[in-house]
């Protein structure tokens, strides 16, 4: 079993050599390793909220390595995807980048090679976990809003003047200003530009990281 909460690396590859040199590989790194013949055996175990990465072989005897990559976007399991393959084949590779894959390496390979990759892999998915949670902050935060405070967070962000927003809803301009007191402060935010970036982090469906 995987301890909770550990980094694993997802070995998915249908020659024993292969996964045997993969493991020796990263023996010496603070991971957890776990190798796998087959996309069958591989799938009865991966979980969208496990943590690391997966090297997967192209040419799989059971699923293409293509084709796992896109079952693995439909459970939502986003880990990157570091892609081996025994023949370079452009058009697959640029596919593979395309679907999401982070690297695409040919066999053989340098240990190094291999390292940096998965290092780097690893780095990738820990800064879309922290990029998915404050998103999911800033969702929570303008649901809080009711929906004449989310009106008026939308016409300031637009860039709209308080007396231009009053005379639309028919209100004072103080009215106004006590909807943008509290939704500023629901929103945890004290300025216009702050106000902004939590409109385009909204827009944009996503954190910045």
């Amino acid at each position: 079993m995987t301890a909770p909460n550990s980094t694993t690396v997802y070995i998915v590859d249908d020659a024993d050599e292969v996964r045997m040199h993969l493991i020796r590989a990263l023996a010496d790194t603070a991971y957890e390793i776990r190798a796998f013949p087959n996309a069958t055996s591989f799938l009865g175990v991966i979980q969208p909220e496990d943590t690391g990465c997966i090297i997967l072989d192209v040419d799989l005897p059971d699923v293409n390595g293509l084709e796992l990559q896109r079952t693995l976007k439909t459970m939502a399991c986003e880990q990157p995807v570091i892609f081996l393959t025994g023949h370079a084949d452009v058009a697959m590779a640029v596919q593979a980048v395309k679907n999401g894959a982070f690297e695409f390496i040919e066999k053989p390979f340098p240990t190094a090679t291999l390292l940096r990759s998965v290092n780097g892999a690893i780095k990738h998915d820990g800064q879309l976990r922290a990029s998915r949670i404050k998103y999911a902050n800033v969702k929570a935060r303008l649901a809080s809003l009711t929906p004449r405070e989310r009106q008026v967070f939308d016409r300031i962000v637009a860039g709209q003047p308080t007396k231009q927003i009053a005379a639309e809803f028919n209100v004072t301009n103080q009215a106004i200003d006590a909807h943008r007191s509290r939704l500023m402060r629901k929103l945890g935010v004290d300025n216009l530009a702050d106000l902004v970036k939590l409109s385009l982090i909204d827009i944009a469906g996503g954190y910045p990281y």
